[in-house]
């Protein structure tokens, strides 16, 4: 009764107002239905350990969609989704949601399938679940803040520690481990010794090998995803932890956090990067590679389909080097020749120059960010045959000539129809 007093008091204590109320009106609610409705998982084990949290999840032990419905009603949400499993999705006010799902025990027919699942009690579901800090459940009706703990959960949230339920966790679900890694980082926990232990051993076994591209891309990008934007000691934390468990050994015995390495992700998680917009996540798992070829290949395969998108992973490295290699040799570069050096790098790959840089290279990116992609011609081919010339492959070699010029600075953007035209004259002669 202890344990349920604490949740109570840390509701109030730690809940947004809103959240609160949320969770009072579902109580009304669950006392007017025949089935149990019950608070589960993170929510549960993020007010016991006093954080607030907003996102609820709720368990039905009983008839799941009458009960949706009414909680839609009372909450002013809306229904926006249900799955095949009897999983619901309720949107509130304020960019807020409920998570709803019917109790249901799930097994799993090989390492690294997806579960099979089947109508089931509270105590199944709780049992489904990954760690024992997230098998925690609350009462939601007549007995509100009653928590319902049969794994031992609140021992392990006291003691700070990661500890699946149950020694096969690992192989039935791999991408476990990067949860471990994820909650251990976030929530400034180990990871429990016998766990770790399993992990490595279904790990050294090749189950990663089993996932899908699409389930392992989901996983890297939730978990390691949110460790990147926390920082650069909770990455750094997180990438020595993957080592512990073996999973940058199962994603290549090559991969090394050595000096270059752990630079170059620090300046990562700093956002040291100025291209917007990009996968961080996946920017990680391309620096893993380091400049090792292999290394690239081994990882694209895992994250995209065989063709280019492997093929550039994989050549990186060299087109790197050879690029290092013509910034070197020669003296000095127009800003427009320095524009043809980095034609062959898309956006993702620039960042990971500008995250892994050398000397040469770091010097023409400034020029090429400054200089030449901020640089836009005025003038189009429709000007040119408004000025009379006749259309043809002319007047694309001219504005590709015309957009060096404005590059290297030899014209002014005023000057760029008359330098066009000077050119298609000179081309005629």
């Amino acid at each position: 009764m202890a344990l349920s007093e604490t949740f109570r008091q840390r509701a109030r204590a730690t809940l947004p107002p809103e959240v609160m109320r949320d969770l009072v009106t579902i109580g009304a609610v669950a006392q007017r239905q025949p089935a149990r409705v019950l608070l589960v998982g993170g929510a549960v084990r993020d007010v016991l350990l006093g954080r607030p949290t907003c996102d609820l999840d709720l368990v039905v032990a009983g008839e799941v969609g009458g009960c949706v419905d009414a909680l839609a009603a009372a909450l002013g949400g809306v229904v926006v989704a249900e799955s095949r499993f009897r999983t619901f999705r309720v949107e509130l006010a304020g960019d807020r949601r409920l998570d709803v799902v019917a109790a249901r025990r799930e097994s799993y027919e090989s390492p690294a399938a997806l579960p099979v699942v089947s109508p089931g009690s509270l105590a199944d579901d709780l049992a489904r679940r990954d760690f024992t800090i997230n098998a925690m459940a609350v009462e939601l009706g007549e007995r509100w803040g009653e928590v319902i703990d049969p794994h031992d959960g609140h021992c392990d949230l006291e003691a700070g520690r990661v500890r699946v339920l149950h020694g096969e966790s690992f192989l039935d679900d791999p991408t476990r481990v990067l949860r471990a890694i994820e909650l251990a980082v976030r929530l400034g926990f180990e990871v429990e010794p016998a766990t770790a232990t399993q992990a490595r051993a279904a790990l050294a076994g090749g189950v990663l090998d089993r996932l899908s591209r699409v389930r392992w891309r989901t996983a890297w990008r939730r978990a390691f995803g949110a460790i990147v934007d926390a920082g650069r000691a909770p990455l750094r934390r997180g990438l020595e932890l993957g080592r512990e468990l073996g999973l940058l050994a199962a994603l290549d015995g090559r991969i090394t956090l050595d000096a270059n390495l752990r630079r170059w992700v620090a300046e990562l998680a700093a956002g040291a990067s100025r291209w917007q917009g990009l996968d961080r996540a996946r920017l990680l798992m391309r620096l893993l590679a380091g400049d090792e070829a292999g290394v690239a290949r081994a990882l694209a395969v895992r994250w995209a389909p065989m063709g280019k998108e492997v093929r550039a992973w994989e050549s990186f490295s060299e087109r790197r080097r050879r690029l290092t290699e013509r910034l070197e040799i020669a003296s000095v570069l127009l800003p427009s020749e320095i524009g043809d050096a980095f034609s062959g790098f898309d956006v993702e790959e620039l960042a990971l120059l500008e995250l892994a840089p050398d000397g040469a290279a770091t010097r023409a990116l400034e020029v090429f960010r400054s200089r030449v992609l901020p640089t836009r011609l005025g003038i189009g081919g429709r000007h040119l045959l408004m000025a009379g010339y006749e259309a043809g492959p002319r007047i694309g070699r001219v504005l590709e000539a015309t957009l060096r010029a404005r590059i290297d600075g030899r014209i002014s953007a005023a000057g760029e129809l008359e330098y066009a035209c000077a050119a298609l004259e000179a081309s005629s002669e």
